[in-house]
């Protein structure tokens, strides 16, 4: 469970066994002004429990940069009902 400032949210995340965990998540500005959803590596909960969350780390998956790549959609709990206006949003183009 992460606390916002007046809400809270959950969200799943393969297996805490690892020290470094990835959560693959969507929110209110995808399709707007991010691609479809994001990625964001975080670290594993302290001994109270407590995740850390830095949004301004999210980052686009791989699938962002070319139709070449399959990048995992978002499951219902991890699409957030808020916007995420920080972190990577859009690849950027070298035309």
């Amino acid at each position: 469970m992460s606390r916002l400032p007046g809400s809270s949210c959950s969200a799943a995340w393969p297996s805490a066994e690892a020290s470094i965990l990835e959560l693959t998540f969507a929110d209110a500005t995808n399709g707007v002004s991010t691609k479809q959803f994001r990625f964001l590596k975080f670290a594993a909960s302290d001994s109270a429990g407590v995740v850390e969350l830095d949004f301004n780390r999210a980052f686009l998956p791989p699938c962002a940069f070319g139709k070449g790549y399959l990048c995992p959609i978002p499951p219902a709990q991890n699409r957030l009902p808020f916007a995420v206006d920080a972190g990577e949003r859009f690849p950027l183009r070298y035309d």
